[in-house]
């Protein structure tokens, strides 16, 4: 795993500021842990304001420094600059190095996935993930299958945002398509790379620096860093550098008052009462990595508040309403309720699971969200399909016009889930056309995947010869039952 101090490798100024953002947070988990009520705690400053790390990284809890009782306890799991060949964490060890500064980092990649995987973390509560992005050449954003790039935390997805180093919006600092934001929006670093855009060979990098700190108190984590849409890598790239991972042990104080959080139109508004003014900033902060402008009112007394834990856990219910519209989640004691509406069962049984991961240890309950399928993207949806010739699972031109159509209706709502349906017509065994059922499911799913879809939003199914759409008294019966259908989960 290589370990060194990073923060001298590119310009001081930038990179010192970005450090304390992480470490104005760990200093707000500090204030938090020891405070009283008149909140006079004062964190130690660090060492790396001045330029040099404060502590050496290590993905040894054991190594940790201790602290006193109540107080969080901070572990450097990996600090990565690509200096030195990346280790076995990483699933690709690809490394390059910039045209401009001779900067070495993790890439550059296409529409591909990377997955830092850390096993045997110490005790936890909340991980902060924080790295540079680089984005490299002609990214603009695009149409109908935009430019995206993606940061998934054991599965869920915390990233889903649009790039572009040209003239077009993009979403970030935004999910998509929730905004559109002027091009570089908080990118740390402009054209200072090197790359060009392959047309007139004018500068096309940017920098951005990312962090997030979020409830986990597994043993394992997998954080992916991905993109999608993207065109050939030569004309679209990325990569990431500087990448640190700390685990933050916070001590528990007991729950006694309540939080809501309400998501109206992709919009934030949160209430209720806080144990201090740390707590205040903590919430604000944490909810600002997820909503940036998009964020309403945060109308926070100070009192007998939430503990710590809870506090951490409104940021990760915010991610996890993020998609969905008129959402209402009140956390009250031990539990938390949710009412409101979403367009599918497969959104309300995420959404729920999504919650009860983001309390942590609390339980969730009286989850209430009524289901409004959208008639009409149902239709639409369900009545595509694509047929096949006798013992085939290619495609051909026609039916990449209807997956283009597809792949349009998958990017206009981003939370729809789409089962593929492979099926056969009744020549042949039971078992050649279970095998070729697959096979024509899977070759669409294939061509969605390397077209810009979600792996987690398609989902492959065959059904052989066993569900047949009409009776097959002809050559024209046969031929309609040689299909794959999609369908949206209903439950």
């Amino acid at each position: 795993m290589a370990r060194s101090n990073y923060w001298s490798k590119t310009p001081g100024s930038a990179r010192r500021s970005s450090r304390r953002i992480v470490a104005g947070l760990v200093a707000v988990l500090i204030a938090i842990a020891g405070c009283t009520s008149s909140d006079n705690v004062e964190a130690e400053p660090a060492e790396d304001e001045l330029g040099t790390e404060s502590a050496t990284p290590t993905s040894d809890p054991a190594e940790a420094e201790q602290t006193s009782d109540g107080e969080p306890v901070d572990t450097v799991v990996l600090s990565a600059d690509f200096e030195s060949p990346p280790g076995e964490e990483w699933s690709i060890d690809r490394v390059s190095t910039t045209p401009a500064g001779d900067r070495n980092f993790l890439g550059e990649f296409g529409n591909e996935r990377v997955n830092l995987l850390l096993s045997d973390l110490g005790p936890h509560q909340a991980i902060t993930v924080a790295f540079d992005l680089f984005v490299l050449r002609s990214w603009d954003s695009g149409t109908g299958n935009p430019d995206r790039w993606r940061l998934g935390i054991d599965g869920y997805r915390i990233i889903d945002a649009t790039f572009s180093n040209d003239e077009a919006e993009q979403s970030f600092p935004d999910n998509h398509p929730l905004a559109l934001n002027p091009p570089r929006s908080g990118a740390i670093e402009t054209d200072s790379l090197g790359y060009t855009f392959a047309s007139d060979d004018s500068p096309a990098d940017s920098v951005y620096r990312i962090e997030r700190t979020f409830l986990h108190d597994q043993s394992a984590i997998d954080i992916a860093f991905s993109a999608a849409g993207l065109q050939d890598p030569a004309d679209q790239s990325w990569g990431i550098d500087n990448v640190e991972v700390i685990a933050h042990q916070l001590p528990e104080r007991a729950p006694s008052s309540a939080l809501t959080v309400e998501i109206s139109g992709a919009t934030a508004t949160v209430t209720g009462t806080v144990g201090s003014d740390a707590d205040r900033l903590l919430v604000e902060r944490s909810l600002d990595q997820h909503f940036g402008p998009r964020l309403g009112s945060v109308e926070l007394a100070v009192g007998d508040g939430p503990p710590p834990l809870w506090l951490l856990g409104v940021s990760d219910v915010a991610g996890a309403l993020a998609p969905y519209a008129n959402v209402t989640v009140a956390i009250d004691e031990e539990a938390a309720s949710a009412t409101g509406e979403v367009r599918t069962y497969r959104w309300r049984e995420q959404l729920t699971e999504r919650l009860t991961d983001a309390l942590g240890v609390h339980v969730t309950t009286g989850v209430e969200l009524d289901v409004m399928l959208e008639d009409a993207l149902v239709n639409q949806v369900e009545g595509l399909r694509v047929e096949f010739p006798t013992g085939s699972a290619e495609l051909d031109a026609d039916d990449e016009q209807v997956l283009i159509e597809l792949l349009g209706l998958l990017d206009a709502d981003d939370q729809l889930i789409v089962r593929v349906d492979g099926h056969t017509d009744s020549v042949g065994t039971e078992d050649s056309n279970k095998q070729l059922s697959r096979a024509r499911a899977a070759t669409v799913v294939e061509y969605l995947l390397a077209n810009g879809a979600d792996e987690a939003r398609v989902v492959g199914a065959g059904f052989g010869l066993r569900a047949p759409e009409v009776e097959e008294l002809s050559d024209d019966d046969r031929a309609t039952n040689r299909r794959v259908v999609f369908t949206i989960p209903r439950g």
